[in-house]
């Protein structure tokens, strides 16, 4: 009795852990997605400006070269109607031919192939800091590292952000695209694979050049200096770069910058001597930002005296000794 009783619960057990083992087999989980994941993109959609070979079977008439039109309709010879092709795929568009040959009379059961011939409706567009801007196809996978490579490649003065504009869905109604920011040291880092996105026709890449500060007056070096690589620019720093102080600079520079309107430029006195003697902490620096050093003109006034008269001095020395 107990061995019968035994068999029974072994076979309990084993039924509940089948049971469990079907109901795990029969979950699935859903593939995580992630933007860093280059995948192929969906069917192909056709577009206004596409010039399609369409072949109607037994029907040479039919069976030529047809260009969508700016509206993204299609007329044939002989229906009456325009056929509405724009954002249909390749199958979709046979079917629709086929459907409005059956619906105004003309065939009674067509065949219709449609390819092709030229692609004008997904144009990708990089512009901006890259050596040669241009405009293609997007005949097939397009990454943005590919776009960028496509133009030659980002120039040294390219800022540190790429800004993609993307095509407007069909449900905004015809208003501006997303505008999607990527840092361009994204690009160079392999961990950041989801930076390299992949683009769509009617995608406009645009790459800012850098911003730029003005150092003029008593320095070494004055003239325009680009803030790449997102880097902090200062006071100090663009001394620095500017090739430190001239001759008889002020102890008090100004800072020119534009308004948030960008109508007007703000002055902003700043501490020169201070800050090179640490007694003032350091002043960040914007981009568009002019640095005004005067030079002192009493001191360099003074100087130029001085210079005066020891060439004076030496003359007269130079007299008394030759004629002593």
């Amino acid at each position: 009795m107990r061995y019968f009783a035994f068999l029974v619960l072994a076979a309990g057990l084993a039924g509940s852990v089948t049971a469990q083992q079907q109901t795990d087999a029969g979950q699935t989980t859903a593939p995580t997605s992630s933007r860093s994941q280059i995948t192929s993109p969906g069917p192909e959609t056709l577009g206004p400006g596409d010039l399609l070979n369409i072949v109607v079977y037994d029907s040479p008439e039919l069976s030529r070269n047809f260009r969508i039109d700016d509206d993204g309709s299609l007329r044939l010879p002989m229906l009456r109607q325009r056929i509405q092709v724009a954002g249909l795929t390749m199958d979709e568009c046979e079917n629709t031919i086929a459907a409005a040959l059956v619906n105004e009379q003309v065939l009674v059961n067509p065949i219709v192939s449609v390819s092709v011939a030229e692609l004008h409706s997904r144009p990708i567009t990089v512009i901006g800091a890259v050596r040669a801007p241009t405009t293609f196809q997007a005949t097939s996978l397009m990454t943005l590292l590919d776009a960028i490579t496509r133009a030659g490649g980002m120039t040294d003065t390219a800022g540190p952000e790429i800004l993609i504009t993307h095509q407007p869905s069909s449900e905004s109604n015809g208003s501006v695209g997303l505008l999607e920011r990527i840092p361009a040291k994204s690009l160079q880092d392999p961990a950041s694979s989801s930076a390299n996105l992949v683009l769509q026709g009617g995608d406009i890449v645009r790459i800012p050049e850098a911003g730029k500060i003005f150092m003029v007056g008593a320095v070494n070096h004055p003239g325009p200096f680009s803030i790449t690589n997102n880097e902090d620019m200062s006071i100090m720093r663009a001394l620095s770069i500017a090739g430190g102080l001239g001759a008889y600079p002020s102890h008090t520079g100004y800072i020119y910058r534009a308004d948030a309107n960008d109508l007007h430029k703000n002055e902003i006195r700043v501490e020169i001597g201070k800050i090179l003697a640490r007694k003032s902490p350091d002043v960040p620096l914007y981009a568009n930002d002019m640095v005004y050093i005067p030079t002192r003109t009493r001191a360099q006034a003074g100087m130029k005296a001085l210079e005066v008269s020891a060439a004076a001095l030496g003359i007269a020395s130079f007299l008394l000794y030759a004629f002593k």
